[in-house]
């Protein structure tokens, strides 16, 4: 040994190594901590993102009742800023008031109606039309229709005129609108935000209507009177709620034009309008029209109107067409509830024993057809709900929500469309909900028909009317007692929940973002909703869902559409089994 020529081998650790030895450990415990911390980050981050989607939405009252006449409100309407309010009465007067002030800006009576009363009144949920009004290009323009005591169908537009007000000159600036408060950003995006607002008429407005107004009195002529007239009712309408935006001297002012035009031309009996329902084609006002009615007159005939207005490029006139089928032999009893399409493609015709009836455009016999014998929605369903009736579907419901089973007769009481006209939503007497819509047949050749897709949980009373939202796929339910509930159909999620002392109208507002209720009394109460994510829940995030245009629920995860008339489909299964996969792919190839 003491030969060898190689060194002996200390085994003492050199202080070298330890450091090494220290770092390395280190940096592993180091490596490993953040990579958990990583993981854990990813997945509160994760979290962080879902939780908004799951929280439920928030609504609350924004101001104290206003006070209008007792009249019975068959319309409530209002901008997409809720700042003017449009409600009309069965009478017939058209009360147009300033939402943030309560002040009734003008109340007025379409000349067409003449001695008569309205039996009800319905409205597009989406503008249909724009147009050039009051010097502003393209004014959305919604689709107007009135029913009758007189057994005729007036058709008018609804238009919401948005204009801005500038004073760059301090003394240019009217006192009235120089002492509005001027809100912060902060102020201006809150939710729950109510302007500090004045119903404004400018001088030049009111200089023009006194003008016209005298003109109108010293006319020779019926036809110089009538000019002049319209000139002040013009001048009249410009009445706007202006409020301060959030820049000095800058204002935003908004005031509704309605309008009656004419009325549909068919032959009437005189009695009241028992039910109508009706669309027009998405178009400017200046071009040529088509439209679909469909009318229940009061000795119980349905008829069904096709129109067509065509603008004479000479005299800029517009010549309205109409042809009328008589669907009378062709529907069992009589319908209570009509629904039009927005494509004019498909009628829904209901009665109040549940009896529905649908009638498609064959664009070969070019007129509509029935695809499919009429089926009551309260009848068992061969595939679905065990084959039992809705009577003891909907009561096992009830006892499930905690309330007691009904003995009411079983009766249809509000159907409407959601946004799209896929989906119907029959409401009934012992507040049950159902949601329809056409189902894809085994092959091509067999017919879509409506199938009861899902049910929601029923409300402990009588539903008088669903309101659709003009955002997505919910839908206020609203109870003759006042209980109103906010519920998204994709997701079965009811997002805003509250009690009036008794209701008798509402709608959703045009952005989705309040709600207006006509009460028993005729006050209009106003309430903000902040809901984004109604259409998340967790069966939409994790269960099999059953969607519009799908044959069956299904898991899906796709972007079918830019629209809102689509249903988004968020479910969370596809993406998970995806990601189990590719890594399990993974996985094999490394190994």
């Amino acid at each position: 040994m003491e030969d060898s020529p190689l060194p002996l081998y200390s085994r003492k650790t050199t202080l070298q190594v330890k450091l090494t030895d220290l770092a390395a450990n280190i940096g592993i415990k180091v490596g490993g901590m953040g990579v958990i911390l990583a993981v854990l980050g990813l997945i509160l981050f994760i979290f962080m993102q879902m939780f908004p989607l799951l929280q439920s939405g928030e609504v609350g009252e924004l101001s104290e009742p206003i006070k209008l006449s007792a009249d019975r409100a068959l319309l409530i309407h209002c901008d997409e800023y809720r700042r003017v309010g449009l409600r009309i009465n069965e009478s017939g007067s058209v009360v147009i008031f300033s939402l943030p002030t309560g002040e009734v800006i003008r109340e007025e009576r379409p000349a067409l109606l003449g001695a008569a009363s309205l039996t009800s009144a319905r409205i597009s949920l989406r503008p249909r039309s724009s147009a050039k009004i009051d010097g502003v290009q393209d004014v959305p323009m919604y689709h107007l229709l009135l029913g009758t005591s007189d057994g005729r169908l007036l058709v008018g537009t609804v238009a919401y005129v948005t204009d801005f007000l500038r004073f760059e000159n301090a003394d240019e600036e009217p006192d009235v609108l120089e002492k509005l408060h001027m809100p912060t950003e902060e102020e201006f995006k809150a939710v729950d935000y109510m302007p500090e607002s004045v119903v404004y008429w400018s001088p030049k407005d009111k200089a023009a209507a006194e003008a016209a107004e005298k003109a109108a009195g010293e006319a020779t002529s019926k036809s110089k009177k009538a000019r002049q007239e319209k000139l002040r009712d013009e001048a009249v309408r410009r009445k706007q709620v202006v409020e301060h935006l959030t820049s000095f001297g800058f204002y935003r002012g908004v005031h509704a034009v309605v309008e009656v035009t004419r009325a549909v031309d068919f032959k009437s009996d005189g009695l009241p309008i028992r039910a109508f329902g009706g669309s027009i084609n998405e178009a400017p006002a200046s071009e040529d029209r088509s439209a679909v009615n469909v009318v229940v007159t009061g000795d119980g005939r349905t008829l069904l109107l096709r129109e067509k207005s065509e603008v004479n490029p000479m005299t800029d006139e517009v010549e309205i067409s109409t042809k009328v089928e008589d669907l009378t032999e062709r529907v069992s009893g009589t319908p209570d509830f009509v629904l039009v399409n927005d494509r004019m493609l498909r009628v829904v015709l209901a009665n109040k024993a549940g009896l529905v009836h649908v009638f498609e455009w064959d664009p070969l016999r070019k007129r509509f057809a029935m695809p499919y014998p009429a089926f009551s929605v309260f009848a068992p369903q061969q595939d679905l709900d065990e084959n039992r009736h809705w009577r003891d579907l909907v009561n096992e419901q009830r006892v499930s929500a905690g309330f007691e089973a009904s003995t009411d007769t079983l009766a249809l009481t509000a159907v409407n469309y959601l946004i799209g006209d896929q989906t119907v939503i029959f409401a009934d007497s012992r507040g049950g909900l159902q949601a329809w819509f056409a189902v894809p047949g085994a092959d091509e050749s067999s017919p879509r028909r409506l199938t009861r897709a899902r049910t929601h949980r029923p409300s402990r009373n009588a539903i008088v009317q669903v309101a659709a939202s003009p955002v997505n796929k919910g839908f206020l339910a609203v109870e003759g007692s006042g209980h109103i509930r906010a519920i998204n159909n994709t997701g079965s999620r009811e997002f805003v929940d509250f009690t009036l002392d008794g209701a008798v109208n509402a709608c959703m507002a045009r952005k989705g973002d309040g709600i207006l209720v006509v009460g028993t009394d005729g006050a209009v109460h106003q309430w903000w909703v902040d809901a984004p994510h109604s259409e998340a829940s967790f069966s939409t995030l994790f269960g099999k869902v059953w969607y519009e245009d799908f044959k069956e629920p299904s898991y899906e995860w796709q972007t079918t559409s830019g629209t809102d008339d689509t249903e988004p489909k968020i479910n969370l299964i596809p993406l998970v089994s995806g990601t189990l996969k590719g890594a399990i792919y993974a996985l094999l190839f490394f190994f």
